[in-house]
């Protein structure tokens, strides 16, 4: 939850954020009623399973938004001065996450 929160710039657009992923986390428990199901006790293998795939799936999403996120704090710092300022003008008013000065938390 902090990476997620690091990650994102702007208050309204982070509180917005938070309560997304929280919301979406708590619909988990709906899915984990159907996933773990009495007549599979006392091993539940078939939901041990299910949830083995989407935690190896949570691994390789996370190492490619790592990966695209160190690639976007390298993009910014190679930037030419002139679109340095353009950019920073444009973001002025909040600070956001595509301020050239916001870096990603990786």
């Amino acid at each position: 939850m902090s990476w997620l929160t690091n990650n994102i710039g702007g208050h309204t657009k982070r509180a917005v954020t938070t309560g997304f992923v929280i919301g979406f986390g708590n619909i988990s428990g709906i899915v984990v009623g159907h996933i773990y199901r009495a007549e599979d006790a006392p091993f539940f293998i078939n939901g041990h399973l299910i949830s083995l795939s989407f935690m190896c799936s949570i691994l390789i999403v996370s190492l490619i938004l790592k990966f695209s996120l160190l690639r976007g704090n390298r993009r910014r710092e190679n930037l030419p001065s002139e679109e340095h300022k353009q950019e920073i003008e444009r973001c002025a008013q909040e600070p956001c996450d595509s301020h050239l000065d916001f870096k990603y938390t990786t």
